[in-house]
């Protein structure tokens, strides 16, 4: 079997999929692909991984950028600060111990999915420790009205959910951030269906967009999902060729927690590559 690189000097050829490549048109390169040629060092799509207890020793991370991990996803939803601070720390020299290895050694991005704005309900008037009971079949007003924050009863339930999935979110992250963390990119993730409706403005105060197919999916009807992937990808593509920033996309996180061997996990994952998505 021959290598996946030559060597020339400090430089390197990959030459997986080599005798494609050099096709002169689309049709012949198609016939040429090797199902047996090893994979790419180099991909236009990047893979995400999300760390966890199993996952965030030294030697396991190792095994991960070898496998083909770009992104190391750190969920603060749980856990201590010095925990993910540990495991910051792993990835690092995880990274780092591939260092004398042109073909393995790359910059692993790590990504903190950090606890957003969250939906709260109001106060239940009288008391601090006031209760109501709520009974089958009756009916309850649901209202953002501020007029009610502090005085839900059985009749009526404040939300706040309107202060949620906005551009100014991102813009007071960014204030957080400050000056030592102005290299920072800020990713937002669209989750619900009141970030679709203001994806523009999210898109705009943002550094890339990850979409959450699966929490998308519980608000969204599964066949206006690929509308809505179409239309993000048309989005994406306007914003590289409009905006004068640096903006990434991360388009798409599709979390597979087990590998469907029905085949159906890796169609999608193949239409969500050919949609030019930049990481899964």
């Amino acid at each position: 079997m021959s290598k996946p690189h030559s060597e020339a000097g400090t430089a390197f050829i990959q030459t997986q999929q080599l005798h494609a490549a050099m096709a002169d048109t689309f049709l012949e390169h198609m016939c040429r692909l090797d199902i047996d040629s090893p994979p790419i060092t180099a991909r236009n799509t990047g893979i995400i991984c999300t760390i966890g207890p199993a996952s965030r020793s030294v030697e396991t991370l190792k095994e991960m950028i070898k496998s083909g991990m770009n992104v190391a996803r750190l969920n603060f939803s749980h856990g201590t600060h010095e925990y993910h601070a540990e495991t910051i720390k792993n990835v690092r020299a995880a990274t780092e111990s591939f260092a004398s290895d042109p073909i393995l050694y790359r910059p692993v991005a790590v990504a903190l999915d950090t606890k957003g704005p969250e939906i709260r309900t109001g106060l239940i008037k009288g008391s601090g420790t006031a209760e109501v009971e709520l009974k089958k079949g009756a009916t309850l007003k649901i209202t953002l009205d501020n007029a009610y924050m502090e005085k839900c009863d059985e009749n009526i339930l404040w939300l706040d959910y309107k202060n949620i999935c906005k551009a100014a979110d991102v813009h007071e992250v960014r204030k957080v951030l400050g000056e030592k963390g102005k290299n920072i990119k800020i990713i937002s993730k669209i989750e619900n269906h009141e970030g679709v409706r203001r994806f523009d403005e999210i898109l705009e105060a943002s550094d890339g967009i990850m979409v959450a197919r699966g929490d998308l999916g519980i608000e969204i009807p599964a066949e206006r999902l690929d509308i809505n992937h179409g239309i993000y990808g048309s989005e994406f593509r306007r914003a590289f060729l409009t905006r004068e920033t640096n903006f990434s996309v991360i388009s798409t996180l599709l979390e597979l927690k087990a590998w469907d061997e029905t085949g159906s996990e890796q169609k999608e994952v193949s239409s969500l590559i050919r949609g030019q998505r930049t990481e899964l």
